[in-house]
């Protein structure tokens, strides 16, 4: 589980305090194949870590329709929007496949922040490298497939 831990963008700068107590606060998670772990709307303000198995996230469309918007599979973690900005959930995700996954609560999230101030800034850095890169590949994978107009 440290090795998991340790291979995780959003945690690189904890140290072996901050880890075992992020352990103790991780609620292990298991799922069937197209299990439901989050609907779109929900209030829950939990971080989902991706131990083993894979998830789709599906965003509804004005006319209803349920659209993939991200395939994650080990290693990547979802829910981070809604621990940062305490609103609802903004797109559903089920389990592709049979999944493990850590959850850590918004309630754990806020005891690891006041016992280790300096974690929460770590954490929001990580989410931030991770939301550019996706933001870089989407750009480039826009352009590069020509759904862009040209002026």
């Amino acid at each position: 589980m440290l090795n998991f831990i340790n291979s995780l963008s959003i945690f690189k700068g904890f140290n072996t305090e901050q880890k075992a107590l992020l352990f103790k606060l991780l609620e292990k998670r298991e799922y069937k194949k197209r299990e439901v772990i989050i609907y779109e709307g929900d209030q829950d303000k939990s971080l989902f870590l991706i131990y083993s198995g894979s998830v789709r996230v599906l965003k509804r469309t004005d006319l209803n329709e349920l659209v993939e918007i991200a395939f994650l599979s080990k290693g990547n973690y979802f829910g981070e929007f809604s621990l940062i900005d305490n609103k609802p959930r903004s797109a559903s995700v089920e389990a592709f496949e049979e999944s493990i996954l850590y959850k850590l609560t918004y309630l754990s999230y806020t005891e690891l922040c006041r016992k280790f101030p300096e974690v929460e800034a770590c954490i929001l850095k990580g989410f931030l490298l991770d939301i550019v890169y996706k933001l870089r590949t989407t750009s480039e994978s826009i352009i590069n497939e020509g759904l862009l107009f040209t002026l």
